[in-house]
């Protein structure tokens, strides 16, 4: 077959015929429509038991967006690729990428992972079955980009909900994110989001996750009586043995599929925002403390939720710029931020926020009565 290289479609289109996916499924969630097609039985398998709450059990045939993808032995392309900026000085740079007539190919540098975007052609190939979660990342950049392009802010966030109110929550990397958003669903939360939030700029109206599960370490398995069946007797043994800040930093992550360990109808990917948490506070002996900020007095801690996009983000607009923080702190305007400093105690800081999220829910009620 001949390639035309510095033809997007052409390109495509020989990695499709190479490795045929004939394997279906198909996602909604937040009422956007995925196709997702493979060449691996086993990797479908695999991402139907992963959205096992999202598929559609009867596909339809109109759809927001197709992904292809192909599990493949290495392939190489005759680019000289640019390299991205490392997401910070001392770590490595991992994608390379090139822009072509009606594309873009990027090009993970560590897992050999290619990912191929255009405005209505999406694929990957590489080694997908060994690598599921960029897979999962890739099919959840399709809905991130469709609501970037319609005017929402993305956030570095997790997310819960209870009775009709959504709490973000965000913090520095490694700050407990998805350990605190899984505390407050086992005391009766339900879970949004894990790592992503999108959020209306105009401040009003849902904010929205997207369809991946928490993935967490082994300190929050093993101090949530909820999810210490995801470790076997041997990793309990043996994580239990490890001095507390060792096991804070572990790197070893585990998926914690809502469904399996909470049950059905506990991953609502929506909400109403009711509240912003930053997450400022530090391994430190001493109590956590919840102050409440305006949106402009918190600017300093906003910074935490603010996410540029990456390269699998090609915008509708050419003219699109990543937003700043004043449009964040606009569209937070009217949400109340609440910053937690002194000691790290998620056990605390989960009564003190579901407590929030109830009177906030009492309040609603009351003036609904009047």
């Amino acid at each position: 077959m001949d390639i035309d290289f510095s033809d997007f479609t052409s390109v495509i289109d020989a990695v499709r015929s190479r490795y045929p996916a004939t394997f279906r499924l198909q996602i909604t969630f937040n009422g956007f429509y995925i196709d997702v097609f493979t060449n691996s039985l086993p990797l479908k398998q695999i991402l139907t038991a992963y959205f096992h709450e999202f598929i559609v059990e009867t596909p339809q045939a109109d759809v927001h967006s197709t992904v292809t993808v192909h599990d493949a032995s290495s392939i190489s392309f005759p680019y000289s690729y640019k390299l991205a900026t490392p997401s910070a000085p001392h770590k490595p740079c991992k994608h390379e990428w090139i822009d072509l007539s009606g594309g873009r190919i990027v090009h993970h540098r560590i897992t050999d992972m290619h990912y191929f975007i255009g405005n209505e052609q999406n694929c990957m190939a590489g080694p997908c079955l060994t690598m599921k979660n960029q897979v999962v990342n890739f099919i959840n950049s399709r809905f991130i980009k469709n609501k970037v392009d319609e005017g929402y802010l993305l956030g570095h966030a997790s997310a819960v909900e209870l009775d009709g109110h959504g709490m973000i929550i965000s913090g520095d990397s490694g700050a407990g994110k998805s350990t605190l958003a899984l505390h407050m669903v086992t005391a009766g939360a339900n879970f949004v989001s894990n790592d992503r939030v999108l959020i209306n700029k105009d401040g009003t109206g849902l904010f929205f996750g997207t369809a991946q599960q928490p993935r967490i370490n082994p300190g929050t398995a093993l101090n949530n009586p909820c999810l210490d069946s995801i470790l076997s007797e041997q990793e309990h043994h043996k994580f239990e043995s490890l001095p507390s800040e060792q096991l804070w930093t572990t790197e070893i992550k585990y998926d914690a599929l809502i469904p399996t360990y909470y049950g059905a109808n506990r991953f609502i990917p929506h909400a109403p925002l009711s509240g912003v948490v930053i997450m400022d506070w530090e391994r430190i002996d001493v109590p956590v403390q919840i102050k409440q900020l305006s949106a402009q007095n918190a600017s300093y801690f906003i910074k935490y939720l603010m996410k540029k996009n990456d390269l699998l983000f090609l915008p509708e607009n050419k003219n699109y710029t990543d937003p700043t923080l004043p449009d964040y702190i606009q569209a937070l305007r009217d949400i109340p931020i609440f910053i937690l400093q002194g000691g790290v105690n998620f056990a605390d800081a989960t009564q003190a926020l579901l407590s929030t999220l109830k009177l906030e829910t009492q309040l609603n009620n009351k003036q609904c009565s009047m």
